[in-house]
């Protein structure tokens, strides 16, 4: 047991310098991957599974408390999965998994039944359950997929990745800006009108404004 302890502490304390050596590989589906740190929270991980081993070694010689080296690896394993949930899980939510959603679901509110929803490079099928809609889900290498969506007339969004916004063909040149989110923009061909409150109306009556990071 204090053997798979030790090597799980290694991971921990491991996390930070893997997730920046793969983040590279993460980037299209987590544009701020390469910016985002894991914090503090695996190191403080890996010093409670030590701590932990140490109290389970020196219980389990003792056969008066040997008893008490299952509670102190349930009491470790508990205090481990609470770090993530409070420190690390919430910094991942903000920044790689909330973004698209929120775009998602502000697109669903602009849209009428007629009008399209576009995601470009990406995938996340939970893109369609936050905009509430049908959403026509087109890879960074299919353009003329993308042409022939954009041909059509009426209201059209595009929710996709900044980083390719420089690959988007001539026909989406009109696009316009209307909510960014760390790493992710919303484009739109009309003025957007309903904004969700978590992200701030914008009068009707002014420009459409965009939203920094």
């Amino acid at each position: 047991m204090m053997g798979i302890g030790y090597l799980v502490a290694i991971g921990l304390a491991s996390a930070p310098y893997l997730f920046h050596k793969f983040s590279g590989k993460m980037v299209k589906e987590f544009p701020l991957a390469t910016q985002f740190e894991l914090g503090i929270g695996p190191y403080l991980g890996a010093t409670i599974v030590v701590a932990a081993m140490g109290f389970i070694g020196y219980f389990g010689l003792n056969d008066t408390k040997r008893h008490l080296t299952f509670g102190v690896a349930g009491a470790a394993l508990a205090s481990v999965f609470l770090l993530a949930i409070l420190v690390v899980v919430p910094n991942l939510n903000r920044y790689a998994i909330a973004p698209p959603q929120e775009l998602a679901y502000a697109a669903g509110l602009n849209l009428n039944p007629n009008d399209q929803l576009i995601a470009f490079g990406t995938t996340r099928p939970s893109t369609a359950f936050y905009a509430r809609r049908t959403v026509q889900f087109i890879p960074s290498n299919e353009l003329d997929r993308l042409r022939t969506a954009l041909s059509k007339e009426g209201r059209t969004m595009i929710l996709l990745p900044e980083s390719l916004r420089e690959a988007l063909p001539t026909e989406a040149a009109a696009f316009q800006p209307i909510l960014k989110r760390h790493g992710y923009v919303l484009l739109a061909n009309e003025p957007m009108v309903d904004l969700p409150r978590t992200t701030g109306a914008v009068p009707t009556a002014t420009p459409p404004k965009i939203l920094g990071h």
